[in-house]
């Protein structure tokens, strides 16, 4: 079975973790954690990276959010 996995990092708190079994809502709950938890939303870009469905980047800190696709039990 193949799961969505959002990891959401905040240098202010600890990292979020989230699992989807839908990209859709794994894509939209990163986008929403980035957008409230931003100071500036106009520093948040999204990029192209080679195994991340979605990677989402703070122009103004290290704080960051992705989503990748992975299989359980997977070895």
């Amino acid at each position: 079975m193949e799961v969505y996995v959002a990891y959401c990092h905040d240098r202010h708190t600890d990292p979020v973790v989230r699992v989807f079994s839908g990209q859709r809502q794994a894509c939209d709950f990163v986008r929403l954690f980035m957008h409230e938890n931003m100071a500036h939303r106009d520093g948040i870009r999204e990029a192209t990276a080679p195994g991340y469905v979605l990677y989402l980047s703070y122009d103004y800190e290290t704080d960051h959010a992705f989503v990748v696709q992975r299989t359980i039990d997977e070895e």
